[in-house]
């Protein structure tokens, strides 16, 4: 361990303010702490982006997704039908 200080004197406040303490420990100390308590690294690595195997079926999915119109999405006015106002002589 490196240092074990007071948080009273590291913020410069009134001691007894906090009866917490701030450990400072080494690289090569925490990986001896770690070892002793029985952690393991835990790394995951993954493959690049595009390597894995990708079904037809997703795929599919995707292709279906991008032709759907969003559910209230604005759609282009045709304006080969005449507007219903209810009444024949608006003009």
């Amino acid at each position: 361990m490196r240092s074990d200080t007071n948080l009273d004197e590291l913020l410069d406040r009134e001691e007894g303010t906090s009866d917490k303490r701030a450990l400072i420990f080494m690289a090569n100390d925490v990986e001896e702490i770690a070892v002793e308590s029985g952690e393991v690294d835990k790394i995951v690595r993954h493959a690049p982006a595009g390597t894995g195997k990708k079904s037809k079926k997703k795929k599919n999915q995707q292709q279906q997704r991008t032709n759907k119109v969003a559910k209230g999405a604005w759609q282009k006015r045709d304006n080969s039908v005449k507007k219903e106002r209810g009444y024949g002589d608006f003009q």
